[in-house]
């Protein structure tokens, strides 16, 4: 059985690195370890999250990393950044 993974894709090239939505540029996003993995497609940046089955995979597309912040703190942006820094 396949390791479970999420995917997240941001159209303009910006990632939100932590719950107050500061953005990277995907070129200089840091790394959070080797469960995360950055490459890029016809769309823009694919972020690859492994983690475990207590987890549901989620794929998602945002146009703009700043998107994903939304109006104050997003339950995708903590679920998001909980998954990068592999605290779920």
């Amino acid at each position: 059985m396949a390791t479970p993974q999420s995917t997240f894709m941001f159209m303009d090239g910006n990632i939100p690195i932590n719950v107050e939505g500061q953005l990277v540029d995907w070129k200089a996003f840091p790394d959070f370890g080797p469960h995360v993995t950055i490459e890029p497609s016809g769309r823009g940046p694919l972020v690859r999250i492994k983690h475990d089955s207590s987890v549901e995979e989620v794929h998602e597309v945002y146009k703009w990393g700043l998107e994903m912040k939304g109006i104050g703190t997003s339950p995708q942006i903590v679920h998001f950044i909980n998954l990068l820094k592999n605290t779920y």
